[in-house]
């Protein structure tokens, strides 16, 4: 820290006479805060060449140190995606909205299925009153995702007049942002999320970014058991995560 004070201290002075030795040349005479030419009979002191390599070398060093801090920014953004995943709360809250995931004709996949089944543990232990279900269908004619996840839980004893849905949606962007328009609608304050852990980080980013009152109720199993598939979840998620922080990648 001492070396970086020193190195500011050197560009500051040197930027000042750099500044002096501009203004000289437009007619202007340079304050004597600003450092009066007094020992060289008036005359703008020169900028050697020694002086310019020191200036880049100090700016070199700056550049040098804002990338190393940005490359362990990036580096620790997986570990970041993966300790939040871990984040649960035991709070109650209004509803639970559960992150659309992809469905098989009228079933859920193994990945959506872990979603539903924590979103009706979190009703029937009285967590919450509500389950809003998002998620459309890439193809016309087929059930969307809200549609196979109400379908699942009235199957499971869920009364159809909890269940709130948005079909529309095609990302995690547009369930939360969707959901937050049925929890207004329907008078609601709190959320929990239902999703994968590794999808935490990210949904919660954009959960608080929108405005919606959400805690996280990651899911306490899933399908991502493997190694090869928990990595490479892992990488995807922390891609999009940074994508959207650095360039508000809506997706």
């Amino acid at each position: 820290m001492r070396c970086y004070n020193d190195d500011m201290r050197a560009l500051a002075l040197m930027l000042r006479r750099a500044a002096c030795y501009t203004l000289s040349l437009h007619g202007k005479t340079p304050s004597a805060g600003a450092g009066a030419f007094k020992d060289n009979g008036g005359a703008p002191p020169r900028i050697s060449e020694v002086m310019i390599s020191k200036i880049w070398l100090v700016l070199g060093k700056l550049v040098f140190l804002v990338l190393v801090l940005v490359v362990l920014g990036y580096a620790a953004a997986p570990w970041r995606v993966a300790q939040f995943g871990n984040e649960r709360s035991d709070e109650p809250a209004d509803a639970a909205v559960v992150l659309g995931a992809a469905a098989w004709g009228d079933q859920p996949s193994p990945v959506y299925r872990e979603r539903l089944n924590e979103a009706l543990i979190l009703y029937q232990t009285g967590r919450v009153r509500w389950i809003i279900f998002t998620g459309g269908t890439p193809k016309p004619g087929y059930l969307t995702e809200a549609e196979v996840g109400r379908k699942f839980a009235l199957a499971h004893g869920i009364p159809a007049k909890a269940i709130l849905l948005d079909t529309e949606s095609r990302s995690t962007w547009q369930n939360l942002t969707n959901a937050k328009k049925l929890v207004v609608a329907a008078k609601l304050d709190t959320v929990l999320l239902v999703s994968d852990p590794l999808h935490m980080r990210r949904a919660m980013r954009m959960a608080t970014d929108i405005g919606l009152h959400a805690k996280p109720a990651p899911t306490t199993s899933s399908r991502f058991q493997s190694w090869r598939y928990w990595s490479n979840f892992l990488w995807r998620e922390t891609s999009l995560y940074l994508a959207y922080i650095v360039f508000k990648k809506l997706t």
